[in-house]
C-alpha cells in the first residue's frame, strides 16, 4: 500500500472575515474604513496604479484593525470540507481503488466483477450520506418558511 506524503503544515495569518457576521464588528469596520479613506484620499494627481494602492491599503488596514487576524493551517488534513465524506466512505474508496488496480493488472472477468461489486457498494452509501446532508441543511429552511405561509 502506498504511504501518503505528509507535508508539514504551513501556518499563515489571514483576516478574520467571519467576524463580519456580528453587527457591531461590521459597524466598526465601516467606521474604520471611512476614517482610512478620509486620511488617505484619492486625489486628481494620482494615476490608476497609485489610486489602486491607496484603495487596497485603506481596505486592508481597516480590516486588520477592526476584524483582527486568525491563524490558518494550510495542511492536507484541513482540506476535506465535505462533511459527508466520513471514515467509512474513505475506507470503501480505498477498497474500490485497490479492486480497480487489481482489475487493471489482471484483466480477468473475476477481477472486473469484484471491482464492480465494490464500486456499487461504495457509491450507494456515499450518495445516501450526501442526500442526508442536503436534507439536513434544507430542513430548517423549510420548517421556517412553512410556518409563515
Amino acid at each position: 500500500m502506498l504511504q501518503k506524503n505528509n507535508k508539514p503544515t504551513v501556518k499563515t495569518r489571514k483576516i478574520n472575515v467571519e467576524s463580519l457576521r456580528e453587527p457591531t464588528i461590521e459597524e466598526l469596520y465601516k467606521n474604520r474604513l471611512n476614517g482610512k479613506i478620509e486620511e488617505n484620499p484619492i486625489t486628481e494627481e494620482d494615476d490608476v496604479k497609485r489610486s489602486w494602492e491607496k484603495i487596497k491599503n485603506n481596505i486592508l488596514t481597516a480590516a486588520y484593525e477592526a476584524l483582527g487576524t486568525r491563524i490558518s493551517n494550510n495542511s492536507k488534513k484541513n482540506t476535506n470540507r465535505t462533511p459527508w465524506f466520513r471514515m467509512e466512505v474513505a475506507e470503501k474508496c480505498r477498497e474500490k481503488k485497490h479492486a480497480y488496480l487489481t482489475y487493471r493488472t489482471l484483466r480477468t472477468p473475476e477481477s472486473y466483477n469484484e471491482y464492480q461489486k465494490i464500486r456499487n457498494e461504495t457509491t450507494t452509501p456515499a450518495r445516501d450520506l450526501v442526500i442526508v446532508q442536503l436534507f439536513d441543511q434544507a430542513l430548517p429552511l423549510d420548517a421556517t418558511t412553512a410556518g409563515t405561509q
